[in-house]
């Protein structure tokens, strides 16, 4: 079986096309996307601060360059991405993703609790006071 090249330019066209749908699908309000992936048995992650306001997106331009590197991988990794929203000061809303080949598959909100509410290093709860977990929307990339 022939393998394929891969196309760099064509991969961060998808990575970004991703990257903005994963912003999109959560709509107006103040958000932190996390993406995160392994590789080489080292654990590799991002944390974006955004807002969406109306038609209004703000983001750290350096960060979200890193962010189509890491997805560029999550490609053939594998990976996650959650949002976590502010509703008001105290109170947040959690949802997440499952990535695999530049696609987002929707967390039900029990998936994402347990993702979340699992410390990783140890698998013991870790339990979030005034985080509601949500399902996470269709990204449309």
């Amino acid at each position: 079986m022939a393998h394929e090249p891969h196309d760099p330019l064509q991969e961060i066209q998808r990575a970004g096309s991703l990257l903005m749908g994963l912003f999109r699908a959560v709509g107006t309000g103040y958000h932190t996307l996390t993406l995160e992936t392994s590789a080489n048995a080292s654990r590799l992650g991002i944390a974006i601060p955004f807002i969406i306001e109306g038609k209004e997106f703000d983001a750290d331009r350096d960060a979200v360059l890193e962010a189509l590197v890491i997805l560029r991988l999550m490609a053939s990794q594998g990976g996650s991405a959650t949002v976590r929203t502010c509703l008001d000061e105290k109170t947040s809303r959690v949802r997440g993703w499952k990535l695999k080949g530049f696609h987002a598959t929707p967390l039900s909100p029990g998936e994402i609790a347990g993702a979340c509410l699992t410390d990783p290093e140890t698998g013991e709860p870790s339990p979030e006071p005034d985080v509601e977990y949500a399902g996470a929307p269709s990204v449309h990339a």
